[in-house]
Parts: structure tokens; C-alpha cells; sequence
């Protein structure tokens, strides 16, 4: 070992970071224990200012990688809080750290310039004091008092509406001098319930309408702009799977229940549901389940309603929902996760002719094998005065499928395209060529065919699709061109944004 005995204080102190939580500062080291040092340096090589700068750098960086915290069932020792002293220092260094707290193991590497002989000094040479804190709401618990301890500490978490808890670690240290110093190191972890899943919302569609004698599995496609769940900040809860059962019931509740007894069966009385098709009209009810991954937010959320449903709401379609009516959850099982399940109607018409229709968000491009593609109206008639250039991409709302599985996208009000003559993006992929070059300055304008409903997708430099489109009919001032990988030619219309060449785009 190459290294002063001085740098002992911060090794043991790297050690106690690792279990983290945070620490106030405590007083200066005894002199006797600064005489013992002092006379011990001279037996071994005197560190420099880098070597110690790194070493002091890696026990304050430490604390960066601490990610999160575990209150449950915490106690004081758990956390560290409070005064610290060289026998949790001895079981830092032994590798019992608290169990409450999970954070990046400190590589063995970072503190190779800190090395030093084993002496009989090094006891003395280990880290003073260290004094662990946790403030929250502007209070700040250290164990002091009964008052200011670990229980104290998770009910406050628990009720605050702050984000996170700032702990601090106060720590002495042997400086470079041999002497000893205060210093303090503070980090901030996210509320461990801030951003729990306390609500969630089931999105879909119900009643659907559908013909008779269409087919019932277009009832079992599922479809996943049209059926969601989302949390209390209306954003996307992750599941493991959507599904459309494929068994229907005459009443909403054997459907909730999930009565087989009472499921509407293939020619059940020779009516109702024939060959795989709706031939009663009526209406029939479905169950659409929603399942859990393991672990997962939504299932700690399953798991947390049925234990104790206090705090945490389940909707439908914004509606507040009742546990055994509107829904039905299943903990899991050694074979099955967790699932949470509704119920849509299903209202079955006489007239053989109608369309399922269900909302969706994007774009359909016309394909390149025609010059023109046909528009259908909202009876299905071919309008003859109005077509989709080859080529051409047009925003979408809704998609229809009849009884016969043939589907179509709305692109106007009224009318539609048959989907096999489009491609459909939603927007969250698209076909990236790379990154653009062969940069140009220009000064021009780009003109875009019309109609004015026409879309034509925009790029950004990086050659991925942007959020925004320009709409057919306009104009736009071009200052530079580019390439992307594959040799298609782009023009800049804006500051970010880039429209590319093709049929309808115009450059001048």
C-alpha cells in the first residue's frame, strides 16, 4: 500500500454512504487521536492534493446513484438516522447496509488512489462522526427525539405533496494535513408514494353497433386506440394484455360474473348466434379484461383495492365504477397475474348493412400502384366526382369494418378509403432514411397540391417524422435543401421541419 493512513477517515466514510440515507455533521476529532495519526504518517507514503480531491470527490459522488427508498416497516437503525459511530462503521464495512435503502454498489476501483498499509493506527484513522438526516416539508428528522424518527418520517412522506425528501450526510474527515474536517453531502430521492397508481380508467367503446349476420370475431379484435386504461394524470398504464372475450351473455350481470351457464352458445335454439354470426338482432354483452404483468404498477394496484380499496378509484369511460358491478379484479394465482375486468354492450341491428366503427389517430398514405384510389361514402356508394392521388397522405379519425371483415378509413367527413389501398401510421414509428445532408442554401418556395385536406408529412433533421403536417393548397419559403440516405430530396420549411419530394410538392 502506497498511500498516507490519512485517507482511512474517507475510506470507512465510502463504506457508510453506501447504505444510504442521509446524515447531519457531528464534532471535531479527539487530538489524541490526531497525535496517533500524525506520528503513523511518517511510516508510510504521503498522499497529493489529486490523489485526495479524487478520493473526496468519489465519497461525496456516491450518494448520485442512490435511486429510491423503502419506508415500509423502517425503524431508525434501518435508516441510519441520527449519530452514527465507528460500530456501524465496522458493519458498513462488513457489508450490512440497510436493507430500506437501494442504490449502486461503490465500485472497489474508484477508491484505488486511498490504498494504504494495514497499521495499528487505522482504527484512529477512520471517520469521525457521521450524522444521517431527512428533510421533508421543511421538518427534519434525525431519531433525537420520539418525535423526529423513522415512523414520523414515512407519515410524512406519506401526507406531503412535495415531490421528494432531501437527506443529508454530516461527516469529519482526515484532511490532507492529517487534521480533521467537517463537510456535508446532500441528495434528494422521489416520495416513494408520490407517484403511486391510484386510479385508473378503462376507455372504450360501448354499445357498439354492429349488423346482423355479421361476423362476431370482428367483435374480438382488439384495438388498442379504441380500448385503454389510463392513470390519474390521464397517462397510459402499461398491461401485459388487452383482450375481447369470445363469450357473450344475455345480461350485464352473468357477463360480469363471467356466468358460462348462461353465455349465448353457437345456434344456441337454433337462433341468436349461427356459424359464427350475429343472427338475432338484440343486444349481448362482453367481457373485456385487462391483464397484469407481474409487479408491475397495475398489479401492485389490483393488489393494493382488493387489500384495502381506501384511496384508490377505478373508472369507466371517466364514470367513478363499483367493485362487483362495473368491474370484477383476480389476485394472482400460481398460473394467472392479475386481471381487471368490464363489461361493453353489444347492440346487434336488423339491418344487415352497418359498419363497426372505432376512433382512431393518424395518418393513411395512398399506395403508388394507381394513379388515383376511389372514395366511398357513409352508405358505402362510390363518390364519383372526388378521389386520393397516388402517393398522398391524408389524416384519419376513425376506422369501419362490415360484417364481411372489409375495412375502411374516414378521411373527411362522409368519406372513406378502402384500407387496401392505404398504409396507416399512427405517428409513434416511422420509416427513418438517416439523418439529412448534402445541405443546400435556396431561395425558393415550395407549392403543395390541393385539396386543402390533402397532408403531407413533415421530417425533422434527423430524418424521423415530425409531430406536425402541412395541409394541401399552400405555399411555404424554402431557404435550404437536403438528401437523405437514400437519395430523396427535402426542403426546409421551417426552422425544425422539413417537407420531402414526391408527387404534390412543387419546389420553385
Amino acid at each position: 500500500m502506497k498511500k498516507s493512513i490519512k485517507y482511512a477517515g474517507i475510506a470507512a466514510a465510502t463504506l457508510l454512504t453506501v447504505a444510504p440515507i442521509a446524515a447531519p455533521v457531528v464534532s471535531q476529532a479527539a487530538t489524541s487521536t490526531e497525535a496517533t495519526a500524525t506520528e503513523a504518517t511518517a511510516t508510510v507514503n504521503e498522499p497529493d492534493q489529486d490523489d485526495f480531491t479524487a478520493a473526496k470527490s468519489a465519497f461525496d459522488g456516491q450518494f448520485a446513484n442512490i435511486k429510491s427508498i423503502n419506508l415500509e416497516g423502517a425503524t431508525n437503525a434501518d435508516l441510519h438516522l441520527g449519530s452514527q459511530n465507528a460500530t456501524t462503521f465496522d458493519q458498513f464495512k462488513n457489508g450490512a447496509v440497510s436493507k430500506k435503502l437501494v442504490a449502486n454498489p461503490v465500485a472497489e476501483a474508484a477508491y484505488a488512489a486511498i490504498e494504504r498499509e494495514q497499521t495499528s493506527t487505522d482504527a484512529a484513522r477512520k471517520v469521525k462522526d457521521v450524522y444521517v438526516t431527512a428533510t421533508v416539508d421543511g421538518k427534519t428528522y434525525d431519531a433525537s427525539t420520539v418525535t423526529l424518527g423513522a415512523d414520523q418520517l414515512k407519515t410524512a412522506i406519506d401526507a406531503s405533496d412535495s415531490d421528494t425528501t432531501t437527506f443529508t450526510v454530516y461527516y469529519s474527515y482526515v484532511a490532507l494535513n492529517g487534521d480533521y474536517a467537517n463537510d456535508k453531502v446532500s441528495f434528494k430521492l422521489a416520495n416513494p408514494k408520490k407517484n403511486e397508481l391510484k386510479s385508473v380508467n378503462a376507455k372504450f367503446t360501448t354499445p357498439i353497433s354492429v349488423a346482423k349476420d355479421s361476423k362476431v370475431a370482428a367483435t374480438q379484435l382488439t384495438d388498442n386506440a379504441a380500448l385503454s386504461l389510463v392513470d390519474q394524470n390521464g397517462d397510459s398504464v402499461a398491461t401485459k394484455a388487452k383482450s375481447l372475450s369470445n363469450k357473450y351473455f344475455y345480461t350485464y350481470a352473468a357477463a360480469i360474473n363471467n356466468n358460462a351457464t348462461t353465455s349465448v352458445v353457437d345456434q344456441a335454439n337454433g337462433k341468436d348466434i349461427v356459424d359464427g354470426k350475429f343472427a338475432t338482432a338484440g343486444t349481448y354483452y362482453q367481457r373485456i379484461t385487462f391483464t397484469a404483468t407481474d409487479n408491475s404498477a397495475l398489479a401492485k394496484f389490483i393488489d393494493a383495492y382488493q387489500s384495502n380499496p381506501t384511496g384508490y378509484t377505478i373508472f369507466v369511460n371517466g364514470k367513478q365504477a363499483s367493485a362487483g358491478y362495473d368491474f370484477t379484479l383476480n389476485a394472482k394465482t400460481s398460473t394467472d397475474p392479475q386481471t381487471i375486468t368490464f363489461v361493453r354492450a353489444i347492440n346487434v341491428s336488423n339491418d344487415v348493412s352497418a359498419w363497426t366503427t372505432t376512433k382512431v389517430a393518424g395518418v393513411v398514405t395512398t399506395k403508388g400502384d394507381s394513379d388515383y384510389y376511389t372514395l366511398k361514402n357513409n352508405d358505402n356508394g362510390t363518390i364519383k366526382n372526388r378521389a386520393l392521388s397516388a402517393n398522398s397522405g391524408w389524416k384519419t379519425n376513425a376506422v369501419r369494418t362490415d360484417q364481411f371483415g372489409n375495412k375502411q378509413y374516414r378521411v373527411a367527413t362522409g368519406e372513406w378509403v378502402d384500407a387496401n389501398d392505404v398504409t396507416f401510421s399512427d405517428g409513434t414509428s416511422t420509416d427513418n432514411t438517416g439523418a439529412l445532408s448534402d445541405f443546400t442554401k435556396v431561395n425558393g418556395t415550395v407549392s403543395l397540391d390541393g385539396p386543402a385536406s390533402f397532408v403531407y408529412r413533415l421530417y425533422t433533421k434527423d430524418g424521423s417524422e415530425a409531430k406536425r403536417a402541412l395541409a394541401g393548397d399552400s405555399s411555404w419559403i424554402v431557404s435550404q435543401t437536403a438528401k437523405d440516405a437514400s437519395g430523396n430530396t427535402y426542403y426546409k420549411v421551417s426552422t425544425t421541419e422539413w417537407v420531402v419530394s414526391g408527387t404534390g410538392v412543387n419546389f420553385k
